[in-house]
């Protein structure tokens, strides 16, 4: 036998889905649908029990009311035990369901109690109202972490913050206690500091104080540059000294070596031959002026420029008796 429902459906290749016309909704449909209690309930009729998350097939329907544009929808189911009709609907005010007809809930929670279902709430009071859950449900999760390893942990009251189990707020008390006496010792230390300012004569003595001490460091300051400044000067002086003293020794060496004294015959011969020298060049400087101005004025008389013979016996028994006299002053 073949299955009862296809799973493929045949589509002709003519047939277009936007001519399909489409069926028009009515204004307050019910559809059906599975769904679970969201909580635990008690029938008005029989007292029965219906349990959190039993299942139920459900019609849905979407009502007129409204709650800041949302809008609420109830719930029918029928009793397990005598078929009675139970309603519930959903409420954005508190993000959950609320009982409306046949049967009532076993016990309310603190989020519903707190508020009111009638009357509508303003922005502030939604904000502060989910923070104050947010609040709730972080100490709740705290609750569930610390009873994992201990699982008669619970929290007292009379903590401070009411955060955490007695041994972790004994320990932060006495760093808070350690905290405070450190404090307070430092706070004695400075008073006896301003005490005994104001005993030697206060905040002025004090000043005067610390500026004596501040000219006396500068004044030590001052003498150590001095001194530095003269021993250096001292230095400067004896190393010149010592290179004074270094060229008068080299020049007494040099003036106790004794002096080559020549034969006064070679001193004339010398003599005669330097001389000799001087009147060659003498009289070629003056042909060579005499040549350059040849054009201008000719020589007249060009052995008046020659040296006579007189001239250089003259000459020669000067220069024999200056020798004569300086062998003598020798010789003595």
């Amino acid at each position: 036998m073949s299955e009862r429902k296809g799973i493929n459906k045949y589509y002709p290749p003519d047939w277009d889905p936007s001519k399909v016309p489409k069926k028009k909704k009515p204004a307050n449909q019910v559809t059906k649908v599975r769904l679970m209690a969201p909580y635990s309930m008690r029938c008005t009729k029989c007292n029965e029990y219906i349990s959190e998350r039993r299942k139920f097939n459900a019609k849905k329907e979407v009502t007129n009311e409204k709650y800041m544009s949302f809008k609420i929808i109830r719930f029918h189911i029928t009793c397990p035990k005598c078929n009675n009709n139970i309603t519930y609907k959903t409420s954005p005010q508190t993000a959950g369901y609320v009982p409306d007809t046949g049967a009532v809930r076993n016990y309310e929670p603190e989020s519903n109690t707190n508020v009111n279902k009638t009357k509508v709430e303003t922005e502030e009071e939604i904000l502060e109202r989910l923070e104050k859950e947010e609040k709730e449900n972080k100490s709740f999760q705290l609750l569930k972490e610390k009873r994992k390893k201990n699982p008669f942990w619970q929290q007292n009251e009379s903590l401070k913050d009411q955060k955490g189990d007695l041994m972790e707020n004994l320990e932060k008390r006495l760093q808070d206690q350690q905290r405070q006496q450190e404090m307070t010792e430092h706070l004695e230390y400075l008073q006896a500091k301003s005490s005994s300012l104001q005993a030697k004569g206060g905040r002025d003595r004090a000043l005067n104080e610390a500026k004596d001490k501040l000219g006396e460091e500068i004044e030590s300051m001052k003498s150590l540059r001095e001194d530095l400044a003269s021993k250096e000067d001292e230095e400067l002086t004896k190393d010149k000294f010592k290179k004074f003293r270094s060229n008068d020794s080299i020049d007494s060496n040099s003036s106790n070596k004794p002096v080559a004294i020549e034969d006064p015959s070679s001193l004339k011969r010398s003599y005669e031959n330097a001389l000799q020298d001087n009147q060659t060049n003498s009289t070629t400087k003056k042909q060579s002026k005499t040549i350059v101005l040849k054009k201008k004025q000719p020589l007249t008389n060009p052995k008046s420029d020659v040296p006579s013979m007189e001239s250089r016996s003259n000459n020669i028994e000067s220069l024999s008796g200056a020798l004569g006299d300086y062998s003598s002053s020798d010789e003595e």
